[in-house]
């Protein structure tokens, strides 16, 4: 004996199925095979709505938050890297004395005042690198910069 005999709703959704109650069946699978690789439509958005509205004002209040406990953060960071957590120690002091990626170049480079000084700043980086005493990273960089001053001139 069921506990939804009362219930006409439920107790006809508890019936074994019959001919005048059944649910239609449901319809034949295409025989067409599955696509692979990209089965959406070139130039459509995966996501037609767009980012939710919420998102960009959930991001302000989060940096709103950070912006109001910023000092707070730093001094228990410095705490902990003072109490001898590695982690934090190495942190700080990568944020108060960054590591050089390049080593500092000790180059003499005339002043630039016209073109033909912008070819012997060139030439100097040129001979620089080709002595040794330049990586070419840090020759092309240093092109870089004075390709920047030619640009500006």
């Amino acid at each position: 004996m069921s506990i939804f005999k009362g219930i006409p709703e439920v107790s006809a959704a508890l019936a074994p199925p019959n001919s005048e109650t059944a649910l239609p069946a449901a319809p034949a699978a295409p025989s067409a095979p599955v696509p692979r690789g990209r089965p959406w439509v070139q130039g459509q958005s995966g996501n037609p709505a767009g980012r939710p509205r919420r998102a960009r004002q959930a991001a302000v209040g989060y940096e709103t938050l950070l912006q109001r406990q910023k000092v707070a953060l730093h001094a228990k960071a410095l705490e902990m890297a003072l109490a001898g957590d590695h982690v934090m120690l190495r942190d700080a002091l990568d944020r108060i004395s960054p590591r050089r990626r390049e080593p500092p170049v000790d180059l003499d480079l005339p002043a630039i005042a016209n073109r033909q000084d912008l070819r012997a700043a060139m030439r100097a980086v040129a001979d620089a690198a080709g002595a040794g005493r330049l990586t070419a990273a840090q020759a092309d960089t240093l092109v870089r910069m004075l390709r920047g001053v030619l640009a500006a001139n």
